[in-house]
């Protein structure tokens, strides 16, 4: 729905996903103490009172942050599996729709097992724990591609300060 920030934001994957990863996992763990700390100082202060509505739209904010990176992943991850296989995909719509499959395959796998039961009921459990944690890695590296890219609006972080006005 939105082809240039998300394309930003699959660039900056594809460029390095370690490092979208690494940022999206430091900003998981500070965003809720750093909310908390904002909303403490503001509610002391006169003048942020007022300010106190924006936490709610920061919220917001990342939450449409984290599924427009969740989005570019499955857009890499269905880039990657249509290079490896020699696909012919015709639009984004299907390369992020592969992509989702891809993630979620291993999810889904561990309940076709999970059905099954008896002893198998121990490998669906580990291939469960490991649909979980790909699950998780892609959204922690899209939420990470999201903060990087500014929601997709620069293709690298720059500071405000240090960007020119022209």
């Amino acid at each position: 729905l939105l082809p240039r920030p998300i394309e930003r934001m699959r660039t900056a994957i594809a460029r390095d996903p370690w490092k979208q990863g690494l940022i999206g996992l430091v900003t998981q763990i500070l965003f809720f103490p750093v909310m908390f700390l904002a909303f403490l100082i503001l509610l002391v202060s006169i003048i942020g009172i007022p300010l106190l509505v924006l936490l709610p739209v920061i919220g917001v904010l990342a939450l449409i942050g984290a599924f427009l990176g969740f989005a570019a992943v499955a857009e890499q991850v269905g880039i990657w599996t249509r290079d490896r296989f020699g696909w012919q995909l015709p639009n984004r719509y299907l390369l992020v729709l592969v992509g989702m499959l891809g993630i979620y395959s291993v999810s889904f796998v561990a309940k076709l097992l999970g059905l099954v039961g008896g002893p198998i009921s121990f490998i669906a459990f580990l291939f469960g724990l490991l649909g979980l944690c790909l699950v998780y890695a892609a959204w922690t590296i899209g939420f990470g591609a999201a903060v990087s890219t500014r929601l997709g609006t620069q293709d690298r972080w720059q500071p405000l300060a240090g960007r020119s006005m022209s």
